[in-house]
């Protein structure tokens, strides 16, 4: 009996291939749909609702599954679409965008932006589209694959990629899921955005829609030369009249002033001064890795090793073995060069031999006497020593002394072999194994081996130092924290305490405020006092940039500035934190900590004409200095349209204000169905619609003068290419998405939408028990 292995595998070959067969389907298929059932039956029992609309309601389980679904739609499907491009293929599904120029997807066709509340709209809105007889099967789900792949991949590929993208948490049931709630909402929003614009006086003519598309999607490229008003204030009347004065004044007195605007502003908003200490994380993982020795770097790196640590990926083995390959084929292909080279230094040693050919010959001539004497024959003491005699130059020789020569000059080749052999065998070996066991032995000496496929204790000695010290540094700034806000929380209680007996008479002791300074200097903290400052102007503050940690993972609380300024919209109030109230923010991105508190404010008021004075001055002067800067800008760009050659007309000593190249930029930046906002420049200083619409109302290469948006300079502009072509761009015209994106830019379409979700929401009967994201 043949008991093979060969032979066993060969007689269960068939039922090991439906085992096999089993196993996959478990794996791909049933496993997938098993738990997409658990975990959309997860929501019973303490499951808490976040929504209800048309009778039905929405578990938090249910929403979380569906929104991290939705985050691995939009990763596969911009996988897919990238593979489709690179296959040589086109999205042709509505709504999908792709730059050629940049190669860079800019719309899937679905909703790209995963949340909460995104989930909750999405499933709101399906259903309304459903209930009005909208309806996507399987089928048309497969046909929308089909389109968006543009038959360049199989369904069996897709399935692959989807599972192969999700870590085989997806299959086709789950991803059907979501592009049918997914396109049947964009239906529904479609169709009624397109009734909307109908119907509310938002209706726009082709050629308005065309003009609104161009601001959203043709670039431009620019140079620019910025002429500045302050340059000009010194030309400008110091004391106006009284009238204008009065003028002024009345125009700004209760307009707060604005950064962003030119617009006369005097109005005093609340302002406050502010003293914090912050602790930087870097500082004391810096103090905390000091103390670290070398020992303990050296055991923990020891230690992960052996747990798997600082593994290479074989690709960089790959790479460091084909390195070795090519350094040795470097050498192997160096060898015949090193040859000819010791050929060129002999032949030199040649010519420098012929110069004592004569010599060499008697000196050859005696050992071939000598040689023809017996071997024990020893020469005798008769024998008179022969001179050497002295030879300038070689003279001709005929072919016996030619022979005579060569023969010399070979004995003179082997002396100086047998010399070089002697003095090597007291140097290093030159040998080729020779050498390459000292080279060897001398790396092996000079520097330990690197562990084949690890990295080295230097590649990764920061990374082992900062794991090291990182709890302790965590653990010295917290209590440093924790130390200076229980000082300042007492110092407000106390105070607190002391005002409430003042204000019913009794006698108090006002308590001692905490010395902060001392407090930074013994904890490794840095205290500041700033302001005074109003909600504008705080923003300039790096504290401004932190908030209160929020009470629920993973969500911050609201901003340094609204806690101390305060904040209300109807809807949402947040109160000024009171005077020495101690607060608490954190800067995530910059691992700082904050402890502050408020020590004075200044309440809002509209100031009298005597308090405003001086302000309202200098707003006229730079009414008039605006005037000079615009006129300066023009006069450069008349010259430049002469000559043709902007940066030729810059004055010397103003090279530093004049750009080239700059872009590209458009016009405006869609947010989605939400609007849009004005296009940035980011060297530029806060360009407005006056500078877009001066860049892009104007023929390339042409020039003209645009103020920025605080009218703070006017900038010369010269658009030197826009792109798309025009061609391209009414090809990306012709989809409905895109013109309806351009209805977007209306003034007052957020307005109307809001209105617009308010009935729906009312029609539904949706309510939502979470904040929106």
């Amino acid at each position: 009996m043949n008991y093979s292995p060969f032979e066993i595998f060969r007689r269960n070959l068939k039922p090991l291939m439906v085992f096999l067969t089993l196993l996959a389907l478990m794996a791909f298929v049933v496993l997938p749909t098993m738990q997409s059932y658990m975990q959309n039956q997860a929501g019973g029992g303490g499951d808490a609702v976040v929504a209800k609309f048309a009778g039905g309601s929405l578990t938090q389980s249910r929403v979380d599954y569906f929104t991290r679904n939705h985050q691995s739609t939009v990763r596969f499907l911009a996988e897919l679409a990238e593979r489709t491009i690179a296959l040589g293929g086109v999205p042709a599904t509505p709504g999908f965008q792709y730059d050629a120029q940049k190669k860079q997807i800019q719309r899937l066709g679905i909703n790209e932006s995963p949340s909460t509340e995104s989930t909750i709209r999405t499933f709101m809105f399906a259903n309304e589209a459903a209930k009005e007889g909208f309806e996507l099967d399987d089928a048309s789900l497969s046909g929308w694959l089909e389109s968006f792949t543009g038959g360049m991949i199989s369904d069996s590929e897709i399935t692959a990629r989807l599972m192969k993208a999700t870590g085989n948490q997806m299959g086709r049931p789950h991803l059907y899921e979501q592009l049918r709630n997914h396109l049947l909402a964009d239906v529904y929003l479609r169709r009624g955005n397109a009734s909307l614009m109908s119907t509310n006086g938002v209706l726009m003519t082709p050629d308005e829609q065309w003009r609104n598309f161009l601001k959203l999607n043709r670039s431009a490229t620019v140079s620019a030369y910025g002429v500045l008003v302050n340059d000009y204030l010194d030309q400008t009347d110091k004391t106006p009249s009284d009238q204008r004065i009065r003028e002024v004044f009345e125009e700004g007195k209760d307009r707060d002033p604005n950064e962003q605007s030119a617009e006369p502003a005097f109005h005093q908003q609340y302002a406050a001064r502010f003293e914090y200490l912050v602790g930087d994380y870097r500082q004391f993982l810096d103090a905390e890795i000091a103390k670290l020795s070398e020992d303990q770097i050296k055991a923990e790196y020891e230690r992960r090793i052996k747990g798997g640590d600082f593994q290479l990926p074989e690709d960089e083995e790959m790479e460091e073995e084909a390195s070795e390959e090519e350094e040795t084929e470097t050498a192997s292909e160096a060898e015949p060069a090193a040859k000819e080279m010791e050929a060129e230094e002999t032949e030199a040693e040649e010519t420098k031999t012929e110069e004592t050919v004569e010599e060499a010959a008697e000196a050859a001539m005696d050992s071939e006497t000598a040689s023809e004497q017996p071997a024990t024959e020893e020469p005798t003491a008769e024998e008179p020593a022969v001179e050497e005699p002295a030879v300038e130059e070689p003279a001709p020789v005929g072919d016996k002394d030619q022979s005579r020569a060569s023969n010399a000059a070979n004995a003179v080749r082997l002396v100086s072999a047998q010399a070089d052999a002697d003095d090597s065998s007291e140097k290093e070996p030159e040998g080729s194994d020779a050498k390459e066991e000292a080279e060897t032995e001398e790396a092996e000496t000079e520097e330990p081996a690197k562990s084949s496929g690890v990295e080295t204790l230097e590649d990764v000695r920061e990374q082992i130092a900062e794991d090291l010290a990182g709890p302790a540094a965590r653990e010295a700034l917290d209590k440093a924290v924790t130390k200076v806000n229980q000082a300042m929380r007492t110092y407000f209680s106390e105070l607190a305490i002391h005002q409430s007996n003042l204000s019913v008479g009794q006698k108090s002791v006002e308590p001692t405020r905490p010395d902060l300074k001392g407090l930074a200097k013994e904890l490794g903290m840095v205290f500041e006092s700033i302001g005074p400052h109003s909600v504008t102007s705080i923003q300039k503050e790096p504290i401004a940039q932190s908030f209160e940690v929020g009470s629920q993972f993973g969500r911050r609380g609201p901003g340094f500035s609204l806690m101390m300024f305060g904040f209300s919209n109807g809807q949402n109030d947040i109160n000024p934190q009171p005077l020495f109230a101690a607060v608490r923010t954190a800067d995530d991105q910059k691992g700082k900590i904050y402890v502050s508190w408020k020590t004075d404010e200044t309440q809002a008021k509209t100031p009298t004409l005597d308090e405003a004075r001086d302000d309202v001055i200098m707003a006229i002067r730079m009414q008039e200095a605006r005037e000079l800067a615009k006129a300066e800008a023009q006069k450069i760009a008349d010259a430049a349209a002469k000559s043709g050659d902007l940066a030729a007309e810059v004055p010397e000593d103003k090279k530093s204000n004049f750009y080239d190249g700059l872009g590209p930029f458009t016009w405006m930046n869609s947010f989605g169905f939400s609007g849009a906002t004005i296009g940035n420049v980011p060297e530029l200083d806060s360009v407005g619609n006056e500078f877009m619409a001066a860049t892009f109302n104007t023929e390339e290469g042409n020039f003209s003068v645009a103020p920025n948006q605080p009218e703070r300079v006017f900038y010369v502009v010269q658009p030197t290419k826009f792109e798309p072509a025009v061609e391209e761009l009414q090809e990306q015209f012709k989809q409905p998405v895109n013109r309806m994106m351009a209805r977007m830019v209306s003034t007052d379409i957020n307005e109307v939408l809001s209105g617009y979700y308010d009935s729906v929401d009312e029609k539904a009967g949706f309510e939502s028990f979470v904040e929106a994201e």
